[in-house]
């Protein structure tokens, strides 16, 4: 989702995503950010009613 964004031309300053729930999930967004937008501010992890638990778990992703 990311790459497409890019592709037609949106390049936010910070990015809003849903809290992601596996590594690869995270390292994926990150690599799209990164490949393509030097300036981006970064990302901010949208809860959407998400638990305490799995927002602490998505973090804990997040920062490794």
């Amino acid at each position: 989702m990311i790459r497409r964004f890019q592709e037609i031309g949106v390049f936010p300053d910070w990015w809003k995503l849903v809290s992601m729930t596996t590594d690869a999930g995270w390292r994926a967004a990150c690599a799209a950010i990164e490949d393509n937008d030097p300036h981006t501010r970064g990302i901010i992890v949208l809860g959407l009613e998400a638990s305490e638990e799995a927002l602490r778990d998505s973090f804990a992703q997040a920062a490794r």
